[in-house]
């Protein structure tokens, strides 16, 4: 939710609950500053809003700190959305199945009576190539960039949860991916383990079982 903030009868911008938050503790933002949203009678002042600055309310059910530095290089930094990462994802395996699809023509042809072999190996190591290609590129964009060909055509990255920067090669593929991997191909918890996983996109910080294994989230943008 968007919050209008004011000071002194001008408005001071608009601003998401972390942000918010996060510009009070950096004194940016006082608790005497007014803010409105869509549905308030009137405008209220921040200090009565404990969900706002961040006050603790002994009654209140746990929450996800998600006021952290939001910023690199002087770029702002805005947690990419749900639509974002799944249309990462779907584009990762068309790019995939594209790769794939010549190589199992080639090993289908092979497989024929009286195939024709040199036409069907061709297709076979044209799709196995492509699909070596695409991993190698993957790996490269994971290590340097915290992306893959799907999170980079869609402008978002994984980043370092603590300085929002590069998480490097350990944390973006190795923990993130191979160790989620390697538990999601476990018989029998493998499956509600990976089910598990993406649930959590829909916590306060979007961070899935993987994020929090690495330490990182998904982020929009490119490393400044």
């Amino acid at each position: 939710m968007k919050y209008n903030v004011a000071r002194d009868g001008q408005q001071v911008g608009v601003f998401l609950e972390y942000e918010i938050r996060a510009k009070i503790q950096s004194g940016e933002l006082l608790t005497s500053d007014l803010y409105w949203t869509e549905g308030m009678a009137d405008w209220q002042s921040l200090g009565s809003a404990g969900h706002l600055t961040g006050a603790v309310n002994p009654y209140a059910p746990p929450s996800v700190d998600v006021s952290r530095p939001m910023e690199v290089g002087g770029a702002r930094i805005e947690l990419a959305g749900l639509g974002e990462r799944l249309g990462a994802v779907m584009l990762e395996s068309l790019v995939a199945i594209v790769c794939v699809i010549p190589l199992g023509i080639g090993i289908a042809i092979m497989d024929e009576p009286n195939a024709n072999t040199m036409l069907g190996g061709g297709l076979a190591a044209v799709g196995g190539l492509a699909l070596l290609a695409l991993m190698i590129y993957n790996l490269v964009l994971l290590a340097t960039k915290g992306q893959t060909i799907g999170k980079k055509w869609l402008n978002i990255r994984i980043a370092d949860f603590e300085t929002n920067g590069n998480p490097g090669f350990v944390k973006a593929f190795l923990l993130r991916s191979f160790v989620n991997g390697v538990i999601g191909a476990i018989p029998l918890v493998g499956p509600l383990y990976s089910i598990t996983d993406i649930c959590f996109i829909f916590r306060d910080d979007r961070r899935c079982i993987h994020d929090l294994i690495a330490g990182t989230h998904v982020v929009k943008g490119t490393l400044p």
